[in-house]
C-alpha cells in the first residue's frame, strides 16, 4: 500500500510538472520570412524614434522621429512609402521650445509632443499647426513641481476619454526622497483643467547619489494600456505592477525570464564612462514592454547576462538593442506562455511594433551584415502555439 501511495505521488509530482512545463512553453515566436523596409534619407539619423498607430478606417502608419531634430516622418505601412514629412521651428511665438523627443499620435489632428525644455505639452496636427498647449508646472491638489519628460516607445503618453496620462522620471527638486515620492504617472484633466500626481512612486532600487551616473537607469521603466488597465514593467524589477486607471491598488505579478538569475542595478559610482557603458550592455534587465491587442498577449523583452568583445561601441550597442535578448509572451493575466530567444546581433529590439499581422523588429542593428542607412528594415515575428 506505501510503495503504490509513493507512485501515485510522485505520478501526480510530474503530472503537476509537465503541467506547468507546457503552460510556460505553450506558444514560442517564429521568425518569419517577411520584411517591411522604408527608405530613409541621409539626413535622418539614429537614434531615432519609431511609433506605430492605426486610423479609424483600418489604415495603418509608422511614424520616425528624425534623431533628436524636431521633425517626424510619416510612412504608409501598405505603401511602405513616405507620406508626409513634418519639421516645427524651435524659437520663436508658434515654436516647441528645444525641440521633442518622442511623440504619441493619436490621429492626423491630435499629435502630442513635449517639449524638452518646459512643461508645456503641445497637441498640433499633420500640417504643424499647435491646436492647443496644456500646461503642467505643477499638480493642481498638492501643488508639487512636475518636470518634462520624453514620450519614448515604453514611455507613451495616453489620451484616455479626455484625460492625458503623462510619464514622468525622477524628480531632483525632491532631495533625498526622490524615489519615494516622484509619481510615476500624472493625470491631466483636459476639461478641468486639472493636474494630478497618481499615487505610483519609484521603487527604492536607486537613491539620490546615483543620479548623475550611469546608475540612473535604475529608474527605467516601460508601461502600457490594455484598454482596461495599466501594467508597468521596470528594467530592474522581476514585478509587473497592474492598475486599474486610477493606480490606487497594484495587482503584483512575478514575471521572470528563464535567461535571467540575479538581477541587480549596474555601475559603481566613480567608474569610467566606458566602463560604466560596458556593463550596462553586459548586465541583465527588462526593456520593451507591449500590448498586442490583436492577439491579447503582452511582449516583454529580456536582455540576459553577456561578455562583450573587448573594444565594442558600447553607445551604440546601448542604442541598437545590445548583444542577444529574448521576448516573453504573457496572456492576459500576466501569466508566463513562452519565451524566445533570438539570434545575437541581428535585431534592434528597441524599435518594435505590433501590427494588425503581428509583431515586428527592426533589422536596424550596425552589426548585422544587412544594415544599411538608406532604410529601415523590420522583419515579422509571429506569434504561434506549439
Amino acid at each position: 500500500m506505501m510503495k503504490l501511495r509513493l507512485i501515485s505521488m510522485a505520478v501526480c509530482v510530474l503530472m503537476a510538472y509537465s503541467c506547468g512545463q507546457h503552460e510556460h512553453t505553450a506558444y514560442s515566436l517564429n521568425i518569419c520570412d517577411e520584411y517591411l523596409t522604408f527608405p530613409i534619407d541621409e539626413d535622418t539619423k539614429i537614434p531615432f524614434y519609431v511609433a506605430s498607430f492605426t486610423d479609424k478606417n483600418g489604415n495603418e502608419y509608422l511614424c520616425l522621429q528624425n534623431g533628436l531634430e524636431p521633425e517626424i516622418g510619416i510612412y504608409d505601412i501598405r505603401s511602405k512609402q513616405l507620406i508626409r514629412k513634418m519639421k516645427f521651428p524651435v524659437e520663436g511665438d508658434k515654436a516647441i521650445p528645444g525641440g521633442f523627443a518622442g511623440l504619441y499620435m493619436k490621429d492626423f489632428d491630435h499629435i502630442f509632443l513635449q517639449s524638452l525644455y518646459e512643461t508645456r505639452l503641445f497637441m498640433v496636427d499633420s500640417a504643424c499647426h499647435i491646436k492647443q498647449v496644456i500646461k503642467f508646472l505643477k499638480t493642481t491638489d498638492t501643488g508639487q513641481m512636475l518636470i518634462p519628460f520624453m514620450p519614448i516607445l515604453g514611455q507613451e503618453l495616453y489620451f484616455i476619454n479626455d484625460s492625458l496620462y503623462i510619464p514622468q522620471t525622477p524628480n531632483m527638486r525632491l532631495g533625498d526622497k526622490i524615489m519615494e515620492q516622484s509619481p510615476v504617472t500624472v493625470l491631466i484633466d483636459t476639461t478641468h483643467r486639472q493636474v494630478t500626481a497618481l499615487p505610483l512612486r519609484f521603487p527604492p532600487l536607486i537613491d539620490k547619489s546615483d543620479f548623475g551616473t550611469s546608475r540612473a537607469i535604475g529608474a527605467n521603466y516601460q508601461k502600457c494600456f490594455n484598454g482596461k488597465t495599466f501594467v508597468y514593467s521596470f528594467s530592474y524589477s522581476h514585478d509587473l505592477l497592474e492598475f486599474a486607471p486610477d493606480h490606487i491598488t497594484p495587482r503584483v505579478v512575478t514575471a521572470k525570464s528563464q535567461y535571467i538569475d540575479e538581477l541587480k542595478v549596474p555601475g559603481t559610482k566613480g567608474s569610467n564612462l566606458m566602463e560604466e557603458l560596458k556593463l550596462t550592455c553586459e548586465t541583465p534587465s527588462y526593456e520593451t514592454f507591449l500590448y498586442d491587442p490583436y492577439r491579447k498577449v503582452y511582449y516583454r523583452i529580456a536582455y540576459p547576462r553577456v561578455e562583450l568583445e573587448p573594444g565594442a561601441d558600447y553607445l551604440e550597442l546601448v542604442r541598437s538593442g545590445r548583444k542577444s535578448f529574448s521576448i516573453m509572451v504573457l496572456d492576459e493575466n500576466l501569466q508566463l506562455i513562452g519565451e524566445t530567444a533570438f539570434p545575437e546581433y541581428t535585431y534592434n529590439a528597441r524599435m518594435c511594433m505590433v501590427l494588425k499581422d503581428g509583431l515586428y523588429i527592426s533589422t536596424h542593428h550596425p552589426k548585422n551584415p544587412d544594415f544599411s542607412d538608406e532604410q529601415l528594415q523590420f522583419q515579422k515575428v509571429e506569434l504561434v502555439k506549439k
